[in-house]
């Protein structure tokens, strides 16, 4: 953190090659009470395609911001300029020298990482996996429907993924509402010693699970980690924890995230509920297009080397955030950007990342987010927002843009 607030302070920022335009992001940290985070995005751009955000990284650093779609697709292809480790802070967050592995590797350790966890998100296994998926949709829809109202977030956006990890893991269906408050609090408590002892919890959770598997291996994911190996060496408990762990949290945060924008749309816009209520078929354009305008995620690189994009001489060091929802948001990537328009077509959006680390859970992801959508229609009337659609808003965000609560009723 100090080399980049002295860095900015010294002025050592001629580097750019232009004057540097510094100003602050604030999709990161606190918010104006009742404010949408997608509001903020035009007017980050303001005529600067590239900026300097002294102290606004989540972690008090500061960091490039690349507003086009162009820029941060190129970005991401950048594997060798620009590294992942400590991206997502969780060492940190424990006290502890360790990496989120697939998440924090960097090539070549990434492939191999990467490898361990891909047989479970191909097509086969995720069909074989979908009707119990489908099974827990309905069953936590239909334990809302009789009262006519819900509080979406907390009763299923946030609940539904965690149950489908447990079915992915092969764990017991009963510690639901136990990981739920832990991953709730892991990805929107502002505290960082909550997230902290949250975090601890998940880690001893899935030791122990991990433990229980090389005991008796079972036909599952974590029974494979717990047996992995990579090239002729086996994986290391701190391995196993790590991608463990990435299997919880980026099925977690990201979807229920993503869950809570996309039905607060839903309920704002009856005729395209019920158009795709009619058809069916509208559904997964209509998830990309969602996914497109509500994108939920932002990811951080550090440079390993020096190099120049968009007039900008990148120095060894220096932090990039890199944007989906400036991505894709850009009018020059796509027309009237703000609008959601289901019948988008083609729609090419960064929203899983893009290259060598594209998530691998994406899949899963619009998997869980079709189920839900068709879940809904099948059980539920017209839904509605009750109260100021901005109620909900978060008060403060990282690198999720989640709504914090929406109350619905039908």
């Amino acid at each position: 953190m100090l080399y980049y607030d002295n860095l900015f302070r010294e002025g050592r920022m001629h580097h750019t090659g232009r004057n540097a335009v510094t100003k602050s992001f604030p999709l990161w940290g606190a918010l104006p009470p009742k404010t949408e985070p997608y509001q903020l995005i035009e007017q980050l751009r303001d005529g600067d395609e590239v900026f300097y955000a002294p102290d606004s990284h989540a972690s008090g650093a500061g960091t490039w911001i690349f507003t086009r779609f162009s820029q941060i697709k190129e970005l991401y292809s950048k594997t060798e300029q620009l590294s992942v480790q400590n991206q997502t802070g969780v060492g940190a967050l424990l006290g502890e020298a360790m990496r989120m592995v697939p998440t924090e590797a960097d090539p070549p350790h990434h492939s191999g990482y990467r490898g361990v966890l891909r047989p479970f998100f191909m097509n086969g296994p995720l069909d074989k996996l979908l009707p119990s998926i489908r099974l827990l949709s309905d069953e936590l829809v239909q334990s809302l429907r009789p009262r006519g109202a819900c509080e979406f977030m907390a009763e299923y956006a946030r609940r539904f993924p965690v149950g489908v990890f447990l079915r992915l893991m092969g764990l017991p269906f009963e510690d639901i509402d136990m990981l739920n408050d832990l991953a709730s609090t892991i990805t929107y408590h502002p505290d960082p010693s909550e997230k902290g002892r949250a975090l601890a919890g998940i880690k001893s959770y899935l030791e122990e699970q991990v433990r229980t598997a090389e005991a008796a291996p079972r036909d599952d994911i974590i029974s494979h980690i717990a047996t992995a190996r990579i090239g002729e060496r086996p994986i290391n408990d701190e391995e196993k924890f790590a991608l463990s762990f990435n299997v919880f949290v980026g099925g977690m945060d990201t979807v229920s995230a993503s869950l809570g924008w996309h039905f607060r749309y839903l309920a704002m816009n009856p005729d395209v509920q019920t158009r795709l209520r009619a058809d069916r078929s509208l559904i997964p354009g209509a998830i990309e297009e969602l996914l497109r305008v509500y994108s939920v995620v932002s990811s951080a690189r550090t440079a390993v080397e020096d190099f120049e994009i968009a007039g900008v001489n990148i120095r060894k060091g220096d932090m990039i955030t890199l944007g989906t929802e400036l991505a894709n948001r850009d009018p020059q990537a796509f027309e009237n950007p703000d609008d959601v328009n289901i019948d988008r077509s083609p729609n090419r959006h960064l929203s899983f990342g893009y290259g060598l680390h594209h998530c691998l859970g994406a899949p899963l992801a619009r998997r869980e987010l079709k189920v839900a959508m068709e879940s809904w229609f099948d059980c539920v009337s017209t839904f509605r927002i009750v109260g100021d659609p901005n109620d909900g808003m978060p008060a403060w965000i990282g690198n999720i843009l989640s709504v914090e609560s929406l109350h619905l009723a039908w």
